[in-house]
């Protein structure tokens, strides 16, 4: 079974997607304070990856198209 290093995120329901990784969880909570203080009517949540799932292979399929007007 493959591990992968530890991270916390920042996330707010009323954001956009967090994309800074944070490697410890201080870090996080001190950046979770920083944008609490700036955005006082928000809630902000730290979220740690607890599993990761990848799938090995992306497998294309082509469309079949169908000339005919369906009405």
């Amino acid at each position: 079974m493959a591990t992968f290093e530890q991270f916390f995120m920042v996330w707010t329901p009323s954001g956009k997607a967090p994309t800074k990784k944070h490697e410890k969880y201080k870090d996080a909570c001190d950046e979770a304070a920083r944008l609490a203080s700036h955005n006082q009517d928000k809630d902000f949540y730290i979220l740690q990856a607890v599993k990761r799932c990848r799938f090995p292979k992306v497998v294309w399929e082509d469309v079949e198209f169908n000339d005919e007007i369906p009405f």
